[in-house]
């Protein structure tokens, strides 16, 4: 009787590897790949590491500027806290529609190569669609990221209602400056030597 009933125990257990094996075996392969691997993991995109800051980080004191995220453009990832990791960082909130922005543009696009090396320089647009950004840039010869804020979520962290303006940010990430209204390219260089931020 027990030997019986171990007869049947060992006989149940290998229906029920068999069944799994059944189950799983074609489910490992795929229609490109006949090797019984897996196919790969999709796995949520992780950005790169930023550098370590060159400064100090901002003392508990110091207003710190809101990091974002977004796409620029171009395509490439743009997180703010990599762009002034090394760098001071000049935010410019423009839309392609806004006149002063259309003045102002090409003169800040020379200010930004001029200072490429001390400075860094990103805009933030809503309100607004890639391809009439993508015509704006190409126009003004803008060679910085251009991100659009569909959602303007990056505007109301930096209280912006109305293009244009300006944020100024430190290395490491202080907030420096701001001017809604912004400045047009020669009032802007003066802020930013009198900040030290050029020379």
């Amino acid at each position: 009787m027990t030997r019986a009933r171990t007869l049947w125990t060992v006989l149940a257990a290998a229906v029920v590897v068999v069944l799994a094996l059944a189950f799983l075996v074609p489910r490992l392969g795929n229609d490109d790949d006949s090797s019984g691997t897996l196919p790969p993991v999709a796995l949520e995109a992780t950005p790169s590491a930023c550098p370590t800051p060159s400064a100090a980080t901002p003392d508990a004191a110091a207003l710190i500027a809101p990091s974002f995220t977004g796409t620029a453009l171009d395509g490439s990832a743009v997180d703010s806290d990599c762009l002034w990791a090394d760098h001071p960082v000049v935010i410019t909130f423009l839309t392609s529609w806004c006149g002063q922005c259309q003045q102002r543009q090409d003169a800040l696009s020379e200010l930004a190569r001029t200072y490429a090396g001390q400075l860094g320089f990103v805009a933030v647009a809503t309100q607004d669609s890639a391809d009439a950004l993508t015509a704006f840039a190409t126009q003004h010869t803008i060679d910085y990221p251009v991100v659009l804020d569909d959602a303007g979520a990056i505007w109301r962290s930096y209280a912006i209602r109305e293009p244009p303006a300006i944020a100024v940010v430190g290395r490491g990430g202080r907030l420096l400056r701001g001017w809604p209204g912004g400045k047009d390219a020669a009032e802007l260089t003066t802020e930013l030597r009198s900040l030290k931020l050029i020379s």
